[in-house]
C-alpha cells in the first residue's frame, strides 16, 4: 500500500511542479515516485520468496522418505556401469 501511495503522490507532485515551474517540487515528486517504485518492487520480492518457501515446504512434506542401500552410477544411456554397496 505504501508503495502505491508514494508512487501516486510523487507523480502528482512532479506534475504540479512542472505546471507551476517549481523545480524543487518536481524533484521532490520524482524522488517520492522512485521511493514508491522501490517499495513496490521490495514487496513483490518478499511475496515471491514467501511463496517459494511455502512451495518447498509442501514438496518436502509430501515426498516419501526413501532408504537406499546402493548408489548406481550410470553412463549416458541409462545403463548401469558400476554399482557401489
Amino acid at each position: 500500500m505504501a508503495g502505491a501511495y508514494n508512487k501516486t503522490m510523487g507523480k502528482t507532485k512532479k506534475t504540479i511542479g512542472r505546471i507551476t515551474g517549481d523545480r524543487k517540487l518536481e524533484a521532490k515528486g520524482a524522488l517520492q515516485s522512485g521511493k514508491g517504485k522501490v517499495q513496490s518492487a521490495g514487496r513483490k520480492v518478499k511475496r515471491t520468496l514467501r511463496n517459494a518457501k511455502v512451495n518447498v515446504r509442501a514438496k518436502v512434506s509430501k515426498r516419501p522418505m526413501r532408504k537406499t542401500t546402493s548408489v548406481r552410477v550410470t553412463t549416458g544411456r541409462n545403463k548401469p556401469s558400476k554399482s557401489f554397496y
